[in-house]
């Protein structure tokens, strides 16, 4: 992902922010919610927890940091 596509998905988000990542933002800024799932998890249930959202993600597409190393992806700050 190169600078400008980045700042391509920020100028879009602040158009059209992700709703659910902003109601849980707000709820954790304003308020001391936290979901119930989390509160009740040990550091390391929370742990494995983000590893299988992590896997989730990749199996959607998503480049891990490995695959980033690899050459499975691109990051620059140069021109597109």
């Amino acid at each position: 992902m190169t600078l400008r596509d980045a700042r391509a998905i920020t100028d879009f988000w602040q158009e059209c922010p992700p709703e659910n990542e902003m109601l849980a933002m707000f709820a954790r800024v304003y308020t001391s919610w936290e979901p119930a799932s989390i509160l009740n998890m040990t550091e390391e249930e929370r742990m494995v927890e983000h590893r299988k959202s992590l896997q989730r993600r990749w199996d959607a597409g998503a480049l891990s940091a490995q695959d980033l190393v690899r050459g499975g992806g691109l990051i620059s700050a140069g021109p597109a």
